[in-house]
């Protein structure tokens, strides 16, 4: 048994020349189709800023996964840890697209690798002064990260009414005094 040549006629077959217990002037050949199908099945690759901050799962079935196949429907969630806030949540393919996704039907799984991102942001306590007199303030939220917006509420205190709106002035360390 003698391979003599082989060659490639397209991406998808072999000709394969062989003697297989033939004379030395006969040859037979035959062509070999390979089927080379691509992958089916995509990896998630996670990345959480900054590290530890929180967490990202991709649900398929009930099931977190690291990998779908291509068509699949997957939910992503991202998940704060205590002390932390999503702040932004980032689906690239394989090409560095942005992918759609709706938090209520899901992500189809495209024919590539799925980058995702989640950014964290730590939370602090907005903590409102303690005023007696006129004026009791609220903040909303309690808690808040560098850089949200937080609304205090004024509400008279016990035995006063509202004249007007009292502001709070707040300095660069973003402190104040009630009025």
């Amino acid at each position: 048994d003698e391979i003599l040549y082989k060659y490639r006629t397209n991406p998808d077959s072999i000709t394969v020349a062989y003697r297989d217990g033939m004379e030395e002037s006969e040859v037979a050949e035959a062509e070999y189709t390979i089927n080379i199908a691509a992958p089916t099945s995509y990896a998630f690759h996670k990345t959480v800023t900054p590290e530890n901050a929180g967490s990202i799962s991709c649900l398929l079935d009930g099931n977190d996964v690291e990998s779908a196949e291509a068509g699949d429907n997957v939910y992503i969630s991202a998940t704060a840890a205590n002390g932390y806030a999503i702040v932004d949540l980032t689906i690239k393919d394989a090409d560095n697209n942005v992918l759609t996704y709706n938090s209520n039907m899901g992500l189809v799984m495209p024919e590539s690798d799925v980058y995702i991102t989640a950014t964290f942001a730590k939370l602090y306590d907005v903590i409102c002064p303690s005023v007696t007199g006129a004026y009791n303030f609220y903040a909303t939220p309690s808690s808040a990260y560098a850089g949200q917006a937080v609304t205090i509420t004024a509400s008279p205190a016990e035995g006063y009414t509202r004249n007007g709106n009292p502001t709070l002035e707040l300095d660069e360390n973003y402190t104040g005094e009630a009025p």
